[in-house]
């Protein structure tokens, strides 16, 4: 892929990698594995290469640290982050918050997987209940922000996923950022409440179903 690009910027780069991202993380999906800080870090690194840092807030020292790891994880990435006016989870409890996230998902995953075939939800509580983890696990991520930079695709990496494992269709885009009820509930997200990600999640899904909306 096109290196050089900065680490937010959309462009060939970036979209060159997604799709690298998305094609090994669907086939996980549709293998049922279960995530865990490796999986997720790999997905951060495979979307992260050959950006490069072009905010001169960052310390050049980061260097290439920051591709898959996880804040705290190494002297290279003790940073605080926030998302103004909302603090994210300080780097020195992360590793702690994923092992609770993780532990949390791989739960709630073996009780779909248990009643969820490979056709997808056959009931629509079944349905309901995949949106709901889906949000779930969108706002838990958002809120901890493990990474310095790249969460929000992450956490919508993570919707894809879920939705690619129990076969609905893709109704969150990865890229370009969604903005207006998505950046709503994503500022609840970081204060701890993901009730706004679930109806918005619900709604996203409805309109995709009812041939209304796009995930492009």
């Amino acid at each position: 892929p096109v290196t050089g690009s900065g680490w937010d910027a959309d462009g060939p780069a970036l979209e060159a990698n997604l799709a690298a991202v998305l094609t090994h993380l669907r086939q996980q999906a549709l293998d049922r594995e279960i995530p865990d800080a490796a999986m997720i870090a790999q997905w951060h690194a495979i979307m992260m290469h050959g950006l490069v840092i072009d905010d001169p807030d960052w310390p050049g020292s980061i260097g290439d640290a920051f591709r898959g790891g996880y804040r705290g994880s190494r002297s290279e990435l003790e940073f605080d982050v926030w998302v103004p006016p909302n603090p994210a989870v300080p780097f020195a409890q992360v590793s702690e918050e994923l092992d609770a996230f993780f532990a949390g998902l791989s739960n709630l995953l073996g009780q779909l997987d248990a009643a969820i075939g490979a056709d997808g939800p056959s009931t629509d509580e079944q349905l309901i209940q995949v949106v709901n983890v889906s949000a779930w696990a969108h706002a838990e991520w958002v809120r901890i922000h493990p990474f310095i930079n790249g969460n929000g695709r992450t956490a919508r990496l993570i919707v894809d996923f879920l939705t690619v494992r129990y076969g609905l269709p893709i109704y969150l885009r990865i890229r370009p950022r969604p903005k207006g009820e998505y950046a709503l509930a994503g500022a609840a997200a970081m204060r701890g409440d993901f009730l706004p990600t679930v109806r918005l999640f619900h709604a996203l899904l409805e309109a995709r179903l009812a041939g209304k909306d796009r995930p492009d």
